[in-house]
């Protein structure tokens, strides 16, 4: 399925604003940024036609907005709403 693969990025990308991102003043952009790469990665080569099938039904955007990432949002130091998004 793909939500244990987006849970196993999430802690990917912990892991790598961790050891890279802490420094950059921007870390939101660069955090979203890995996520659409890598979930578009796994979807291009990833287990089958699983995440291909779905791969246009996700919307990204969306998905970043997704409360299963505030935590990720809250260690980045990011908001956590649409609308500290936009601000």
């Amino acid at each position: 399925m793909v939500y244990p693969l987006i849970r196993a990025l999430l802690r990917g990308l912990r892991k790598a604003y961790a050891q890279h991102f802490a420094n950059y003043e921007a870390p939101e952009i660069y955090a979203e940024l890995i996520f659409k790469s890598v979930y578009l990665a796994l979807a291009d080569v990833g287990p089958g036609p699983t995440l291909r099938e779905v791969r246009e039904a996700w919307l990204l955007s969306k998905l970043w907005l997704e409360p299963d990432l505030n935590s990720l949002k809250e260690a980045l130091g990011v908001g956590t709403t649409r609308e500290s998004r936009r601000g």
